[in-house]
């Protein structure tokens, strides 16, 4: 091998394919742009089912083309070459890549070129280019342009790069489909990009990514030609948020459930004049049906009996009333008990439903009761609390199944979980939130969530799991959580993932929001502005759930913020949708929200991207 370096500019290899004199040679010359400032070249030589185009808009990843590295070698200034081009195939495709590296062991330019057969002494040129440190942010940040994304182009010393090919990727749920396919390629996995890219002009270039045809989240990757590296995901969600108004109960957050009666879903709300039952379109809109009357509810509930589901409403006084499909009031027992709120527990492996309620007028420790769901005896829930615990106030945060693992045994229990939070005298800074499980006459099992006061909820689905709120170094996290048994009575949280959240979330939803079967998550965030809804499917994107964060509620005059959000089913098409009920930042309107997972997105027209000149 002859290797020749002149004026740091151009490097020249010889590729032996073979030991003998006689055999084919590919000769490579490799060429660096004027003033690149490159040090160190390194030439790997990749055989596989790709081409330069993946690698120029880095469609592949590094254990990728790791798989498919077939020789490499190393060219530094001063420095005998590291590694060797010996070997590769003489007839398979094989593309040859270089890459330079400056001083400071950054990469600063790559290049790539295709070779098929080698026939004698075979020449490759190779031209490098200035790789680009790419950004990307809203084309216009009042919206009117709702897709369009400014991508911005540097080289390693910050100056624009002119023309250079931006392309994009959308990432969509399982068996979406882009809202366009004209100059769409799609791809088996719900993917796609568009046929040719556009071209940067004084380093920017605006392109319109195509979003998915039906409502949900998506994420989009911007692809810049010769990336230095991968431009982070930009996650969205195509959605209505806009909201039909309600008029609930003041300071009732549990404002709807989702019923069923004969196959026949229902959203039922409470309003001034007590629980409506709402029919709900194939595109979201709620069209009122029929009124129950209520005195003082302060909040309803969803209780399954087969594929069916009746709503009821709890009253200050502990009585429920049954509001769909028919009305029927309850009791509680000759109870004498002011309540404000009131939280479903789902029946369990072998613990039957009830209904958690918060009573204000009793002691911290037995602030929280519980009785069956259609009414009947009212006694004190076995809240654990530990030595020397001062509590002003027990809030429910929420409640479902979850997987207990006897590590002992290898098998899995499914129990009852209710989370509820411990608040301190005086200041209401919270203490503790604990998920309660296992409880039977006067206790429960308890574990603390990984932060007090951080919002939790349960996956469903045949393994269940608890979803709590974590911080560490990268920001909030969601944390699933496994209860493992401990033969001792010390039961654990086992973490079996985690996945980035935008904000602190304030309240935690699951469903089935795409065509994969697995467990979807959506939650919703409140900040200074508004609220947020992000949705993270269980269909990864390299080794991130696909998410995507919908502005929409923060967006609107005057914002909103949630107060509930649930993921059903209420259009009837056997295909969860997802509910926000939504209050103004100045709470003069309250409404509710309907984002049909399947229903058609409302996109309005979609702009083209110019094509780069040939």
């Amino acid at each position: 091998m002859d290797v020749n370096v002149h004026a740091m500019r151009r490097v020249l290899w010889i590729v032996v394919l073979a030991a003998c004199s006689s055999d084919p040679t590919l000769h490579v010359t490799v060429t660096h742009p004027a003033g690149s400032q490159v040090v160190k070249t390194v030439v790997s030589v990749y055989e596989g089912a790709f081409g330069c185009v993946d690698v120029e808009f880095g469609d592949l990843t590094h254990d990728q083309l790791q798989a498919s590295l077939v020789a490499e070698e190393t060219i530094a200034q001063g420095a005998a070459p590291v590694g060797n081009l010996d070997g590769i195939s003489r007839a398979d495709p094989k593309i040859v890549v270089a890459r330079g590296y400056g001083s400071d062991g950054r990469l600063r330019t790559e290049g790539c070129a295709e070779k098929d057969l080698v026939q004698g002494a075979d020449e490759l040129a190779l031209t490098t280019v200035m790789t680009a440190t790419a950004s990307v942010a809203l084309a216009d940040p009042t919206r009117a342009d709702v897709f369009g994304l400014a991508v911005a182009a540097t080289d390693a010393d910050g100056k624009e790069l002119d023309g250079r090919p931006v392309s994009w990727r959308v990432y969509a749920p399982v068996g979406a489909m882009p809202a366009a396919t004209n100059n769409v390629t799609t791809s088996a996995d719900s993917s796609w990009t568009p046929k040719a890219p556009t071209c940067t002009s004084k380093g920017l270039a605006v392109i319109h990514p195509v979003p998915p045809s039906t409502v949900g989240g998506y994420a989009i990757q911007a692809r810049v030609a010769w990336a230095a590296e991968a431009v982070p995901l930009y996650s969205a969600v195509v959605a209505d948020l806009s909201i039909a108004q309600l008029s609930p109960p003041a300071g009732v957050s549990r404002v709807c459930a989702i019923g069923r009666a004969a196959g026949i879903p229902k959203l039922v709300c409470l309003t001034g004049s007590g629980a409506t039952s709402y029919d709900v379109a194939a595109s979201g809109a709620p069209t009122a049906s029929s009124t129950v009357p209520l005195v003082n509810p302060i909040g309803v509930y969803a209780v399954p009996s087969g594929s069916d589901a009746a709503v009821y409403a709890m009253d200050r006084s502990g009585v429920p009333t049954r509001v769909f499909p028919s009305t029927q009031t309850g009791n509680c027992g000759g109870c004498n008990v002011t309540l404000d709120d009131v939280l479903f527990l789902p029946a369990c492996g072998s613990s039957p439903a009830k209904v958690l309620v918060h009573d204000t007028t009793a002691a911290a420790a037995t602030q929280v009761k519980w009785m069956d769901p259609a009414g009947g005896a009212l006694t004190n829930f076995p809240t654990a609390l530990r030595t020397g615990e001062a509590l002003s106030k027990l809030e429910l945060e929420s409640a479902g199944c979850a997987s207990e693992l006897d590590p002992a045994a290898g098998t899995y229990t499914t129990q009852q979980v209710a989370v509820i939070d411990l608040t301190r005298p005086a200041t209401g800074v919270p203490i503790a939130s604990r998920a309660h499980f296992a409880c039977g006459t006067g206790m429960c099992q308890s574990l603390d969530m990984p932060i007090a006061g951080g919002a939790a909820g349960f996956s469903g689905g045949m393994q269940p799991y608890v979803i709590g709120t974590a911080i560490d170094a990268t920001g909030v996290v969601l944390t699933s959580l496994l209860v493992v048994k401990d033969p001792s009575g010390s039961d654990h949280w086992v973490e079996l993932a985690r996945q980035p959240s935008a904000s602190l979330p304030h309240r935690i939803a699951s469903g089935q929001l795409d065509d994969d079967g697995s467990p979807d998550k959506v939650w919703d965030m409140k900040t200074k502005l508004g609220g947020l809804v992000e949705i993270a499917y269980a269909r990864l994107v390299g080794n991130e759930p696909l998410a995507g964060l919908s502005l929409q509620l923060e967006q609107q005059e005057p914002p909103l913020v949630a107060l509930d959000l649930l993921v059903g089913d209420v259009t009837g098409d056997g295909r969860d949708d997802i509910i926000v009920v939504g209050q103004t930042v100045d709470a003069s309107k309250t409404g509710v929200a309907v984002a049909p997972s399947h229903a058609p997105a409302p996109i309005g027209m979609l702009k083209t991207d110019p094509t780069c000149a040939p």
